[in-house]
């Protein structure tokens, strides 16, 4: 059985594509912040999807800034243990994983983990499936190092 590929797998594509669009020109996050302030919640979630859309272009460098701000200003705002907070930071995560960033989204998986287990306890389905998270990080992480040869500076 051939699967077709039309108009149904580019128009997501479209989507974000055009939600770029309409933030760059002035629609989206820089309209609202002057009204509303940066760090209106509002605010941040137009940020927040503008670094979805940027992930789903495959432009995972604009995507990690758009949430390492998001994450910021949350953690200054609503708090460290804020749920939304907590979000944006497995978020920021995620993308990092996306793209190839281990070491990064690993680090942000143990912050996550840490906070997790003292705001919501070892046993909640969210700590557990942020542990298994950062170990699946940390297993790339050690095959990548298995994977390059040890280079020894000789002096």
């Amino acid at each position: 059985m051939a699967i077709a590929v039309g108009d149904d797998v580019s128009q997501p594509l479209q989507q974000h594509a055009a939600a770029i669009t309409r933030y760059r020109s002035g629609h989206g996050h820089t309209a609202r912040a002057p009204i509303l302030g940066a760090d209106h919640e509002e605010t941040l979630i137009v940020l927040s999807n503008l670094a979805t859309s940027r992930a789903m272009m495959g432009d995972y460098t604009a995507a990690v800034a758009d949430y390492q701000q998001v994450y910021d200003r949350r953690a200054r705002v609503l708090g460290p243990d804020n749920p939304g907070t907590l979000r944006t930071l497995e978020m920021l995560a995620d993308t990092r994983a996306s793209a190839g960033d281990h070491e990064g989204a690993a680090a942000d998986f143990q912050q996550l983990l840490d906070t997790r287990n003292r705001v919501l306890g070892p046993e909640h389905e969210q700590t557990l499936r942020t542990r298994g998270d950062l170990i699946h990080q940390q297993s790339l992480l050690i095959t990548a190092q298995q994977q390059t040869p040890d280079q020894e500076v000789d002096n």
